[in-house]
């Protein structure tokens, strides 16, 4: 049985860690959920204005190695996780387009330009999130508790990330679980006492 990547980290790097993601920038929780309502041909209208969702969201590009090895590595922990994890790619590069459009077929002028202008607006609102001109890909940003930071992870960052996020919906759902039987024991004592 292979070991969590948790398990192989120390405890000092282990509080490291902790300290940098509790740390990050807080990025304007309205401003993500306009960039995700305005992504193109992807229903994402869900993922935006919940208060309660957790939610990772990794702005990438297609040409990045960094990016791509990231990638993978998130893949492989995707089955361990509770939470949606959405790669948006970002920036002016021909293989940004295409992830926008479906294998084998080609975008009507008027869709490229609305996917133009969703890269544009996403590059751009990365860069006023980074206050740079030339951000860092990928760069990370997770909603929860109905806020949402933002960073550059190493590996070890996102399994300790992925693992917070994880026992915050964990958490959420025993919270969750724990309320209902008292939700429902009010629902039916009102039926009980309105039927009477």
């Amino acid at each position: 049985m292979q070991a969590s990547p948790l398990e192989r980290i120390s405890r000092p790097v282990l509080e490291r860690v902790l300290k940098k993601l509790s740390s990050a920038p807080q990025v304007d929780r309205q401003s993500v959920d306009d960039l995700l309502s305005r992504v193109p041909g992807v229903g994402l209208k869900p993922y935006a204005h919940h208060e309660d969702r957790t939610l990772l969201l990794v702005l990438t590009q297609p040409d990045c190695r960094h990016c791509r090895s990231m990638q993978a590595f998130l893949s492989r922990l995707r089955e361990d996780l509770s939470f949606p994890v959405l790669f948006l790619p970002i920036g002016g590069q021909p293989s940004s387009l295409a992830c926008y459009t479906r294998e084998g077929a080609t975008l009507a002028p008027e869709h490229r330009e609305e996917v133009r202008g969703w890269l544009a607006a996403a590059t751009t609102w990365l860069q006023t999130a980074s206050r740079s001109q030339a951000p860092y890909v990928p760069t990370f940003v997770w909603i929860t508790d109905g806020e949402a930071h933002r960073s550059t992870l190493t590996r070890t960052e996102l399994a300790v990330l992925a693992s917070y996020l994880n026992a915050r919906v964990h958490a959420l759902a025993a919270q969750t679980a724990q309320d209902t039987p008292a939700l429902e024991g009010s629902a039916s004592a009102a039926l009980q006492e309105s039927a009477s």
